[in-house]
């Protein structure tokens, strides 16, 4: 009997420790959405993007490097999910 309380315990602490954990990750995705419509508002703002996603930085380089993009190359024609072949939207 005692032993199964400790398990049903442990248990319960793991479901919170899960559930705090799941809401820390979801202010943060909230956080970080708002400070990116912040600074998409107002370019000149003072907020911190902490990090750039990837798809970003390809758009922003056309779909290659960014000497690619200065010489005028545009993209290199890779495939993108839709079955297109050129740079990929931003799908914001």
């Amino acid at each position: 009997m005692d032993f199964t309380w400790i398990v049903v315990g442990l248990a319960g602490w793991a479901l919170a420790l899960v559930f705090v954990l799941l809401l820390m990750r979801m202010a943060g995705e909230q956080d970080r959405a708002a400070r990116r419509s912040e600074k998409k508002l107002n370019p000149f703002s003072d907020v911190t993007i902490t990090r750039i996603d990837k798809s970003e930085f390809t758009t922003a380089c056309g779909g290659g490097s960014a000497n690619e993009a200065a010489s005028g190359g545009g993209s290199r024609g890779l495939p993108v999910p839709n079955g297109n072949t050129g740079t990929p939207k931003d799908p914001r």
